[in-house]
């Protein structure tokens, strides 16, 4: 439970943070 939902909240928080940053370009 716990290790899934880490690896999951990484892979978002590194999707999110792509996209803010091709956002703000």
């Amino acid at each position: 439970m716990g290790g899934e939902s880490g690896h999951l909240g990484g892979s978002w928080h590194l999707a999110a943070a792509a996209t803010a940053t091709h956002s703000r370009t």
